[in-house]
């Protein structure tokens, strides 16, 4: 594609916003496609870099736009970008922790991170802002402490990771915004290799679980909320540092497990116990036994909303595709209604 319109500037409530040029690297992924979506419906370009375009534009239910394109990550992109969001990383969670997954886990994270940060400073002159992916593994197992931008950060694997992953921004030019975006588990619809995509056939077929003793905290992001909060932050300047992109509620396993299960109407009996766990998946358990009670104290300061607050309505949406109403589903509106309708007691007396 070797053109990108360019739209015209666009105003918000306090400032005039101008319309980037936004290269997204990891576009292709399970949350940069809805990212993609948001800043092509905010008036922005967007160039999608990756190491195969022609691979990324057969993907079933590619966007077609005139203001999108896809370039290879170690070539030129068609026009020169004004912001960059990084995205690129493999799975996590998608196989078990051996040293080569390992190393793969970082190498991809880390190369395209300072790929694209030598680009930003040998290539790239107009980039003023790049926001950079991360993860709230980052802060390691707080028990039942609250975790914000500051608190401290752990000493496992995941949280070394991130650190790696954050330190790459270091060597940027010095007048380039930086921003850290710390995300949650993401919520959506159950496509393969998703969080609910791993989950659900074990529970359709009433085999859910609860993981461990079902008292760890558990922290999350509906999709569309974290590509708008990614969004949110690229058009807000004054927006810099670290923020923790996770919902405002978190809530404790015990919880996600029994909401799961109420919302695709399946039994919620099911106890896998840690030690299990742990001989399942090895080190990487400390993914889903690690207590994490995370707020987003500086994106709520910054002034951003939620679209899914809360959970029962996160996962109604996910799941079955509709959308709740003040963040509850249907069903449950319903009943509420039901029990707060105001009682006469003279009614149907003549």
């Amino acid at each position: 594609m070797k053109h990108l319109l360019k739209p015209p500037q666009q105003k918000t409530r306090n400032t005039v916003r101008l319309a980037e040029t936004v290269v997204v690297a990891g576009g292709s992924g399970y949350l940069g496609r809805a990212l993609v979506r948001e800043l092509l419906a905010h008036g922005h370009s967007v160039m999608i870099a990756t190491r195969n375009p022609s691979k990324t534009l057969r993907q079933p239910g590619f966007p077609v736009h005139p203001r999108l394109a896809v370039f290879d990550l170690h070539k030129q992109p068609p026009h020169q970008p004004t912001v960059v969001i990084n995205l690129c990383g493999e799975n996590i969670a998608a196989k078990r922790w051996s040293s080569k997954r390992k190393q793969v886990l970082i190498d991809s994270r880390i190369d395209p991170t300072l790929l694209l940060v030598n680009r930003c400073n040998r290539d790239w002159p107009q980039v003023h802002s790049f926001i950079n992916a991360s993860a709230i593994g980052l802060y390691g197992d707080h028990g039942d402490a609250w975790i914000d931008e500051d608190s401290r950060c752990g000493n496992d694997f995941a949280a070394q990771l991130c650190q790696q992953w954050e330190l790459c921004l270091q060597p940027l030019r010095p007048d380039i915004r930086r921003v850290h975006s710390r995300l949650g588990v993401v919520i959506g619809e159950a496509r393969s290799g998703s969080f609910l995509g791993r989950l659900l056939p074990a529970y359709r077929f009433c085999m859910g679980a609860q993981l461990g003793n079902g008292q760890h905290w558990f922290s999350w992001i509906h999709r569309q909320d974290a590509a708008a909060a990614l969004c949110f932050l690229m058009e807000n300047y004054r927006c810099q540092g670290s923020y923790n992109l996770c919902a405002p509620q978190a809530v404790r396993h015990q919880r996600l497990h029994y909401l799961i299960a109420k919302v695709l109407k399946r039994p919620s009996k099911l106890r896998l116990p840690a030690a299990a766990i742990r001989l399942l998946f090895g080190e990487m358990a400390q993914l889903l036994l690690c207590s994490q009670r995370v707020t987003p104290r500086r994106l709520a300061k910054a002034g951003f909303e939620f679209q899914y607050p809360n959970l029962h309505g996160a996962l109604y949406h996910a799941i079955t595709g509709r959308q709740p109403i003040n963040g509850l589903p249907l069903p449950k509106l319903a009943r509420l209604a039901t029990q707060h309708r105001p009682h006469h007691p003279a009614a149907g007396r003549r």
